[in-house]
């Protein structure tokens, strides 16, 4: 939970916002070496200025994001990952409305 706010003046169609989210994560251990990570998330943002160029609304975004990855324990430090994650971002302005898939790999490294 919390709020975004510019630093002077008033609320900015586009910055200014209130926000609810909730993340849930696991982490099963599918070998000694080898972990699967999966991860629920949903935010709510309500802007608080009326964007007026194009809607003459006030921003809702409702989005859900749902992740998927394999972490490979390499020794040393090192972890190798690979995520697949997939975002719905519902808006009541279209140009924020959108459905994203991601795929990453990433190499950690730990001290």
């Amino acid at each position: 939970m919390g709020s975004k706010n510019r630093l002077k003046g008033k609320p900015h169609p586009n910055v200014d916002y209130n926000l609810f989210g909730i993340k849930l994560q696991n982490l099963y251990q599918l070998t000694p070496k080898t972990s699967l990570i999966t991860s629920a998330e949903h935010h709510n943002e309500r802007y608080k200025a009326t964007e007026n160029f194009l809607y003459g609304t006030k921003r809702k975004n409702d989005k859900i994001a749902y992740e998927a990855g394999l972490m490979q324990n390499l020794g040393g430090g090192f972890a190798l990952g690979l995520n697949f994650r997939y975002t719905d971002t519902n808006s009541n302005q279209s140009i924020y409305d959108y459905q994203k898939y991601t795929i990453k790999a990433n190499l950690y490294y730990s001290f």
